[in-house]
């Protein structure tokens, strides 16, 4: 067999990435064959979330590597001779199969209380798909928490939720009585009732005090309710609309001084959405502390490979929102998907 060289390997590469049309381009192509290198057999699933790229995407790059006899699938997907060969032409040649791991791990102290969790909303509501609702796992609504306690964003803290199927405020306030720590106020703003019932229930049990406001975050806060917080929280829509509303609204409501608090989950399936994203977070002020990859998981979000990453941030004197009043915006991906068809 004739070697593969260099240009030929890396036309390859281009040209798969210009017929799936990924953002990453032939350096996403590049990183999916090498991950299948290192860790093959792997299934589709867990090469998305360990890259960090749609499943969707990775499904159909997948289906060009395959077509070209690059990638097989045995227990898993497993590189060809023909895949082995273009990596040796691009200078992969060895791999290390022990990956460096930096990211959080869930403490074994949080293991009760995700139990605990888990038992308190099993019958919550089920996502709403048209609002991109997709839950979070109750490991990772324990470990968001920790992670709040550990940036000193629990004692004490009046905290809002921007959006809250995920019931973080429910976590938060189980965390907070069984460590024995005193919370500020919790406030939790939804578009939906049922999200709102359903804490207000559960807490009204628990003899937690938690305010529920039914409130589209595309309109604007009574005078009242701005201004007034120390931490805000969002896990917003997946659209560059959605990140920008949620955030934006989360700085109108944070007192003004330097040194508050923003946690943001978002999950970029684009390299320009994340780009996108951070020139938001600067541009309303917010200095970036911490971006922690893949921090989250949830229960399908098959757009996001089933996570996404965590954005802490903390205020400046700079800090300001983008929105006082109310705008029309698509910020949800199922309308903005629907007034792509329509205009076709």
């Amino acid at each position: 067999m004739t070697r593969m060289s260099q240009i030929e390997a890396a036309k390859t590469l281009d040209d798969i990435s210009y017929k799936v049309q990924l953002g990453e381009g032939s350096e996403g192509v590049r990183l999916i064959l090498r991950t299948v290198f290192r860790f093959g057999p792997i299934p589709l699933h867990d090469l998305a979330r360990k890259i960090s790229i749609p499943v969707p995407l990775v499904s159909a790059v997948r289906r060009e590597l395959e077509k070209q006899k690059l990638l097989d699938r045995k227990s898993g997907l497993v590189l060809t001779d023909k895949g082995n060969e273009l990596l040796r032409a691009l200078g992969v040649c060895n791999r290390v199969t022990e990956p460096l791991t930096m990211s959080y791990q869930i403490p074994s102290y949080l293991n009760g209380l995700i139990t605990k969790l888990r038992e308190i909303v099993v019958d919550r509501p089920k996502p709403k798909f048209s609002l991109d609702q997709s839950h979070a796992t109750m490991q990772t609504c324990m470990l968001r928490i920790a992670y709040l306690y550990e940036h000193d964003a629990i004692d004490g803290r009046d905290i809002v939720f921007l959006g809250d199927d995920d019931l973080m405020a429910l976590a938060l306030h189980l965390f907070a009585e069984e460590m024995g720590i005193t919370t500020g106020t919790t406030t939790v703003f939804d578009l939906d009732s049922r999200v709102i019932e359903f804490i207000e229930n559960i807490s009204d049990k628990r003899g937690w005090v938690i305010n529920g406001i039914k409130h589209d975050l595309r309109n604007p806060f009574k005078t009242q309710q701005r201004d007034k917080y120390d931490v805000f929280f969002c896990d917003p829509p997946y659209t560059a609309e959605g990140f920008r509303v949620f955030t934006s609204r989360g700085v109108e409501l944070l007192r003004s001084h330097p040194g508050k608090k923003g946690f943001i989950c978002f999950g970029a399936g684009h390299p320009d959405e994340l780009a996108d994203a951070l020139s938001v977070v600067t541009e309303l002020g917010l200095v970036i502390r911490e971006i922690v990859p893949s921090f989250n998981r949830y229960i399908g979000a098959q757009m996001h490979a089933q996570t996404s990453n965590m954005i802490r941030c903390d205020t400046s004197n700079r800090a300001s929102s983008v929105f006082h009043d109310s705008f029309e915006l698509n910020i949800y991906t199922a309308a903005k998907n629907k007034n792509r068809r329509d205009r076709r």
